[in-house]
């Protein structure tokens, strides 16, 4: 069954409804994944046990967003890095760049997801214990989770809802994207991310030097990523 727009809506805001994503993943394995990570990304990976995730950025050596991924710790020695379509092969070429004398194995493929949202989707996640690689959503109006597509989910418990409405709860959430709200020029402190994948006690991570100058200066930037209402009728 797919749902209406407006159906659609109504269950990201009070029940659950599914979606179909394509996303790009990175996998690094190896005896030294876990510490080149965590010199490459912005978030603290030191903690991170079997199955759990989190938000992070890969920023140019200059501070400039390259990647804004989600992490996921699926066995000790091997993470997955979850990547906007499109963006898989700019991150895996990002990546071996600064792969120097590390035992970690770097793989790119392209994945179906099964994106969850609305306030069951919690329970939902709860049940899916099998499966390691899943990535919680958890933004302001919009929960979820995301896996790697598990049919029998789809044909047989949930309503595939109308991926225009999922881009409009995404927008009010203050989700921002890869290659629409995000670029090459972002500065981190222009986006909400900054309290979500930055972690100022890691200790060095490339990028870092931006990032820390400008949050001890008082995270003051010329420009800030926002939401704008725009109300009919009315000309602006």
């Amino acid at each position: 069954m797919t749902l209406s727009f407006d159906e659609t809506l109504e269950q990201i805001e009070r029940g659950v409804v599914a979606f179909i994503e394509s996303h790009d993943l990175v996998t690094a394995s190896g005896l030294d994944a876990r510490s080149f990570l965590q010199g490459q990304l912005s978030q603290d990976l030191s903690m991170l046990s079997l199955g759990d995730s989190c938000e992070s950025l890969v920023l140019s050596p200059q501070g400039k967003l390259e990647a804004y991924v989600r992490v996921c710790c699926v066995e000790e020695e091997t993470f997955v890095l979850d990547v906007a379509a499109g963006f898989g092969e700019l991150l895996l070429d990002r990546l071996r760049r600064f792969k120097l004398r590390v035992k970690v194995e770097l793989h790119l493929q392209s994945h179906e997801f099964l994106a969850v949202r609305g306030p069951r989707s919690v329970e939902l996640a709860d049940s899916l214990q099998e499966i390691i690689c899943k990535f919680p959503v958890d933004w302001p109006g919009l929960v979820g989770v995301d896996v790697v597509d598990v049919p029998q989910l789809r044909t047989d418990q949930l309503p595939m809802g109308d991926p225009k409405a999922l881009e409009v709860a995404r927008i009010r959430a203050g989700l921002p994207k890869m290659g629409l709200d995000l670029d090459e020029k972002t500065i981190v402190q222009e986006t909400p991310l900054t309290s979500r994948c930055v972690s100022f006690t890691k200790g060095c991570f490339t990028g870092q030097e931006l990032v820390a100058r400008i949050d001890a200066r008082g995270a003051n930037v010329p420009r800030h990523l926002c939401l704008l209402l725009v109300q009919p009728g009315i000309r602006h």
